[in-house]
């Protein structure tokens, strides 16, 4: 009969850092939500509506949730549109100099 040994790998709490970050967020988030229970009268684009504050205040949140990586996204990939059209027309210049020469 063989015994299997289990050795533990002693590692770092991974989940520590981002559970700390997402309570930091989270826990002022709820408080203001909670704290926040009237009705508000949101107008946008010649339209207007009542919605309580809570839910105003969700989708302002989530907006910024998506709409960050979105921007970055494209700023990302204009920058590197940017820099390969450059590096093309350094290429060009290089080659009109050399069929100069």
């Amino acid at each position: 009969m063989t015994q299997e040994r289990h050795t533990e790998v002693d590692r770092p709490n991974m989940w520590i850092g981002p559970a700390i970050l997402a309570v930091l967020i989270i826990v002022p988030i709820a408080i203001l939500v909670a704290s926040n229970p009237d009705s508000t009268i949101v107008e946008w684009a010649g339209f207007d509506w009542e919605a309580p504050s809570w839910l105003v205040l969700l989708a302002t949140y989530l907006a910024g949730i998506v709409s960050g990586p979105l921007l970055g996204w494209g700023w990302r990939l204009w920058r590197r549109r940017r820099r390969r059209l450059r590096d093309e027309l350094e290429v060009l210049e290089r080659r009109a100099e050399s069929e100069e020469a």
